[in-house]
């Protein structure tokens, strides 16, 4: 049986600014229960080369538990696949490369492995500029502590938080052992997050704060050029689709559904600059036609209103931007 109760997967591209940030917060607090699998996804910067001189200088004993692999460019949801056909950890946690994990992460995170043995711990991280303490904004999943069942009462209230990010959640392995993430499309955390949730029999919420995430202007989803938007807009139609055909294997994607809707809607025009009417064609075939969203699992009465007046919210959503448009030009 495997020593390793921690297998920590980092997916790496193009962040030579801040990957000894990111492993400096790790290699302090590294224990022979801990392996980092670090996935290069064809980086053209300095990134691997930074990456190589800081695990070269380590005593042997931390050095051994860093797995480095290199791969052609093909996208973070391959680079993350990678790593999970190799991991040996009984737990699996996923770290963006340019993010920061707190002091003590590796010892608290191992505590409840030991103690609770739950299917998926859930964690609080919060958002940083430059540094961990200059942090603006915190996310949870709930206000409660400790192992529950993850019953359905449970599960539709992650949903409704509808906060998908990997780095939030830490994983038995045994739960997702077939699941991977989809290559090509971006929100592919969406879709692998709600349906390890929906198999987890039960959860440990931690308050502790065991996470830090860059606010990065240079981020993938940020970028506005019409390849990037029209990659956007197909893969929120893919998890829409997603969502809505497995609402007939569990109503709580209902939820997913409706909020990632919205999200595009509401991007659709914010973002990509598109008029009324197109925003309405793309909304059209995608609308719930069978009737199979239950309005009683949405607790945000914005998305009962977006529901049931998708149209109308098309209209204010874009006289709201047509407005702040005016304001700043003024």
């Amino acid at each position: 049986m495997s020593r390793i109760k921690l297998s920590l997967v980092i997916p790496m591209y193009n962040v030579e600014n801040y990957i000894v940030e990111c492993i400096n917060s790790i290699k302090s607090q590294i224990t022979e229960e801990v392996e980092v699998i670090i996935v290069d996804d064809g980086s053209t910067d300095n990134s691997k080369k930074v990456l190589d001189d800081i695990i070269l200088n380590l005593p042997k004993i931390k050095s051994n538990q860093f797995k480095v692999l290199s791969q052609k460019n093909q996208g973070q949801s391959v680079a993350r696949n990678t790593a999970l056909d190799i991991a040996i950890g009984s737990y699996v946690a996923f770290v963006d490369s340019d993010d920061i994990l707190p002091e003590n992460y590796f010892k608290q995170v191992v505590e409840i492995i030991d103690t609770y043995q739950p299917d998926v711990i859930c964690c609080e991280a919060e958002r940083f500029l430059r540094k961990p303490n200059d942090t603006n904004f915190r996310i949870y999943l709930s206000d409660q502590e400790g192992y529950v069942e993850n019953t359905q009462e449970v599960k539709q209230r992650i949903f409704n938080q509808h906060n998908w990010y990997p780095w939030l959640y830490i994983f038995k392995r045994e739960v997702f052992a077939d699941k991977r993430f989809i290559p090509g499309i971006y929100f592919e955390d969406i879709i692998f997050m709600t349906d390890v949730i929906i198999r987890a029999r039960n959860l440990y919420f931690s308050k502790m704060v065991s996470y830090y995430y860059r606010s990065n202007a240079e981020s993938s989803l940020r970028a506005v050029n019409l390849s990037n938007i029209k990659k956007q807009k197909l893969s929120y139609e893919f998890v829409i689709n997603y969502s809505y055909e497995k609402i007939l294997s569990n109503k709580l994607y209902a939820i997913t559904y409706i909020y990632c809707l919205a999200d595009y809607i509401t991007d659709s025009v914010n973002k990509f600059n598109m008029k009324p009417l197109q925003v309405m064609k793309n909304y059209f075939p995608l609308r719930d036609l069978e009737n199979r969203v239950d309005l009683n699992l949405i607790q945000r009465q914005g998305y009962h209103n977006f529901y049931q007046h998708g149209f109308i919210f098309i209209g204010w959503i874009w006289l709201h931007h047509k407005l702040k448009k005016q304001k700043m030009a003024s």
